[in-house]
């Protein structure tokens, strides 16, 4: 995917990947696995009706077919990365192991953004406040 390796976007959010990846708890990492920053990532965890928000995406997440994960977990192998070891229980919508997959994505939530919200915070401030003058 060419906006991956947009060096613009490189600039902007390469610290907050490779702060992300560092500082996340171990076990939230293997969902990295699934959506690398370059290349091709799990579609099923990018769904269309979880625009409604976080519960609305793990919803959806829930609620993902077999053939949904098992596909877009060959099209990762074929990519040549490795799969967490609970996806192959995943392919086969273990229900143990989609809950922990739906736990994960919470967890990654719950820490990856606040990450980058001080940042994000100092910018819409500065920005409301130059347009205030």
């Amino acid at each position: 995917m060419a906006w991956c390796t947009d060096r613009r976007l490189v600039a902007v959010f390469g610290g907050w990947r490779h702060r992300v990846r560092r500082e996340l708890p171990a076990g939230v990492r293997p969902l990295l696995r699934l959506a690398p920053p370059v290349g091709y990532s799990a579609d099923f965890l990018t769904q269309a009706v979880g625009t409604g928000g976080l519960d609305a995406g793990i919803g959806a997440l829930l609620s993902t077919r077999r053939q949904r994960f098992r596909g877009d977990l060959v099209e990762l192998s074929r990519a040549g990365r490795r799969l967490p070891p609970w996806a192959g229980l995943l392919a086969d919508r273990d229900r143990e192991a989609v809950g922990h997959l739906a736990r994960t994505f919470r967890s990654y939530f719950g820490c990856a953004p606040t990450l980058w919200r001080n940042g994000i915070r100092a910018r819409f401030d500065a920005g409301r406040a130059a347009h205030g003058r």
